[in-house]
C-alpha cells in the first residue's frame, strides 16, 4: 500500500554491474494495454490515444526536445511476448510504457 494506493506487484531490477549517478527510484513504468509487437506501432497507438505525444516524439527524434524519447523491445531468456518499451525522459525522471504488465509478461515465460 501506498498512501490509498495498492500496488499488486513491484518489479526489482535485474543485478548487474551498472554503476548509478544516483541512487534511487530509476523509472516508473505504465501499461497502456495494447497489442503493439513493435515500438514503431506503439508509437502509433499511443499518439492516437494522445494526440500531444506526437509532438514531443517528433522533437526528440529531430533532437531539439526538451523530453528525450527512447524506444526499446527488451526480451529476457524465455520471454515469448513482445513487450516493446517508449521511454519519456526529463530532468532525472523516466517514464517508460509497455503493452503488458509484468504478471503477464511472467505468464507467457511459464
Amino acid at each position: 500500500m501506498i498512501g490509498a494506493m495498492q500496488i499488486p506487484c513491484v518489479e526489482l531490477p535485474f543485478p548487474s554491474n551498472k554503476v548509478y549517478p544516483v541512487e534511487g527510484w530509476e523509472h516508473i513504468e505504465l501499461v497502456f494495454p495494447s497489442q503493439a509487437q513493435t515500438c514503431e506501432a506503439l508509437v502509433a497507438e499511443l499518439i492516437e490515444q494522445a494526440p500531444q505525444l506526437a509532438s514531443i516524439i517528433d522533437n526528440a527524434q529531430a533532437g531539439v526536445g526538451k523530453i528525450k524519447v527512447k524506444q526499446s523491445s527488451p526480451k529476457g531468456d524465455n520471454e515469448r511476448l513482445a513487450n516493446p518499451t517508449i521511454a519519456f525522459k526529463a530532468k532525472g525522471i523516466c517514464v517508460k510504457v509497455h503493452p503488458h504488465d509484468i504478471q503477464t509478461i511472467i505468464a507467457s515465460e511459464q
